[in-house]
C-alpha cells in the first residue's frame, strides 16, 4: 500500500495533466498550423511572422514535452501503486504516441478516475506534531486552491507568485512550497529558456 503523501502526489499529477494537457496540446497545433501556412505562403508571410511562428512552434513543443515527461512520471506511480487505473489509460492512449495525437476528451476521464481512486485510497497517517500538521495542511489546501483555478481558467498558469497570492488568498510561502507552483515554475522557467535562445538566434550581431 502507498503511502498518503505517494497517493496525494499521484492525485496531484493527475488533476494538473487534465488541466493542462488539453490546452497545450490545442495550442500546439495551432502553432503548427500556423508555421505550416507561413512555410506555404512565402510571399504573404513577413520574416516576423515566420520568426514568430517558430518561436511559437518551439515553446509549445517544449511545453508538451514537459506533459509527456509529467504523464509518464504519473503513469510510473499509477502501475506501481494503482495498477488496475494505470493499465486503463494506457490502453486508451498509448504513452509513447504523441500527445496532440491522444483523444484528450477520453483521456480526461481516465486520468480523473485515477484522481478519484488515489484520494479514494489514502489512509490516515500517524499524527506529526501540532505545527507540522497545521502546516501541512495549509499547502495542502493551497495546493488544492490552485489546482482548483487551473481547472476553471488555465491561462493562470501564467501567474507569478503576486497573482497566485491575490488569485486563491494563499500566502506566498504557502503557495511556494506547493507542488502545482514548483510544477508550474519549472514549466515557465523552461519557456523563457527556450524564448531567450531563440531570441539571441534571431538578434543581429553588433556592429565593429
Amino acid at each position: 500500500m502507498a503511502d498518503e503523501s505517494t497517493l496525494v502526489r499521484i492525485a496531484d499529477l493527475a488533476r494538473t495533466l487534465r488541466a493542462l494537457c488539453p490546452e497545450t496540446v490545442n495550442r500546439l497545433k495551432e502553432e503548427e498550423e500556423t508555421l505550416r501556412w507561413c512555410r506555404n505562403e512565402q510571399n504573404q508571410a513577413s520574416d516576423w511572422m515566420r520568426g514568430n511562428a517558430r518561436h511559437g512552434h518551439i515553446v509549445y513543443r517544449a511545453a508538451c514535452d514537459q506533459c509527456a515527461g509529467m504523464l509518464r512520471g504519473l503513469l510510473a506511480l499509477t502501475y506501481r501503486h494503482l495498477p488496475a487505473e494505470g493499465r486503463a489509460l494506457r490502453e486508451l492512449c498509448r504513452v509513447d504516441a504523441p500527445l496532440d495525437a491522444w483523444d484528450w476528451d477520453a483521456a480526461a476521464g481516465e486520468l480523473h478516475g485515477i484522481e478519484v481512486a488515489a484520494l479514494a485510497t489514502v489512509t490516515p497517517a500517524a499524527e506529526p506534531p501540532a505545527a507540522t500538521k497545521q502546516a501541512k495542511r495549509r499547502r495542502g489546501k493551497a495546493n488544492a486552491a490552485m489546482l482548483d483555478m487551473l481547472t476553471r481558467n488555465p491561462e493562470c498558469r501564467g501567474w507569478t507568485i503576486t497573482q497566485w497570492v491575490n488569485g486563491i488568498g494563499y500566502s506566498r510561502a504557502a503557495i511556494w512550497k506547493c507542488k502545482t507552483w514548483k510544477e508550474l515554475k519549472a514549466a515557465r522557467d523552461l519557456i523563457a529558456a527556450e524564448h531567450a535562445t531563440t531570441k539571441r538566434r534571431r538578434s543581429p550581431g553588433r556592429r565593429k
